[in-house]
């Protein structure tokens, strides 16, 4: 016995959760920005690619990594919300979802190494920017589309464990399929809200889950009578007029209270 929560993230976010009993199953359109589509500075996971974004051990600048180490070309999905939780951390971006100019994040408090990566665009809001010539960053935009994201993602798992009444500690495992979650980092996912605080340490990654369970489908028999096995237990959860759906979905637009 014992509950599992599933998630594959790309321009749809697929997610089941269930276990021996059956599966509830939903789709939500989470958009590219996970992988980098449509946003200024995004990318996929090849070599260039800002894969990680920390603090420095004082707080009050940051230090990121490429893949293989090349001069940063632009930022793939786990550097997208690395970066994001950073920002959200030092109050460079609010709980509503914007990214405060210059002036408005230093007189929030945010560390002066960091307000010097940020300019401000015609609307009055922030960019922030990795490389000195504000090649690579993170814009208000970038933010808004992320933030669209993520919330689609987190009121998708809300749907599922309302309707099998399910609470975070009956959740025994998540597995997090997908390229992206290969590299995702649970406590930026956590913080940007992403995925429930609550299964932080429960998190198992799984890689290329599709193509893997494709390759198994295809040469293994056995693999394909479990495969339709499993496919009979699975409920479909409609989102599309779901009010329970629209309802998480404004309610997980948020990052946090407001001050």
């Amino acid at each position: 016995p014992g509950r599992y929560l599933f998630l594959d993230v790309g321009t749809n976010g697929e997610m089941a959760l269930g276990g021996q009993t059956g599966l509830v199953c939903c789709s939500v359109a989470s958009g590219p920005a996970f992988e980098g589509g449509e946003l200024t500075c995004g990318m996929t996971s090849t070599a260039g690619a800002v894969n990680r974004v920390v603090l420095t051990p004082d707080g009050r600048d940051i230090i990121f990594d490429t893949i293989r180490g090349e001069p940063p070309k632009g930022i793939c999905g786990s550097g997208l919300i690395d970066l994001l939780a950073v920002l959200l951390r030092t109050g460079i971006v609010n709980a509503g979802g914007r990214m405060l100019p210059p002036g408005a994040a230093r007189a929030g408090g945010a560390p002066e190494p960091l307000c010097r990566r940020l300019t401000e665009d015609e609307n009055g809001n922030g960019a922030f920017w990795l490389d000195a010539g504000h090649r690579v960053g993170l814009t208000a935009g970038d933010v808004r589309k992320l933030q669209l994201a993520k919330a689609a993602i987190m009121a998708g798992i809300r749907v599922m464990m309302r309707t099998v009444r399910a609470r975070e500690q009956d959740i025994r495992q998540m597995y997090i399929a997908g390229g992206f979650g290969r590299h995702l980092n649970p406590d930026s996912a956590c913080a940007v809200g992403m995925i429930p605080e609550g299964l932080r340490d429960r998190i198992t990654y799984l890689g290329n889950a599709s193509l893997e369970g494709a390759r198994e489908a295809l040469l293994e028999e056995g693999s394909r009578i479990q495969l339709m096995s499993i496919a009979r237990q699975c409920h479909y959860l409609e989102l599309s007029g779901n009010a329970a759906f629209n309802e998480e979905y404004m309610e997980q637009m948020s990052f946090g209270k407001e001050e």
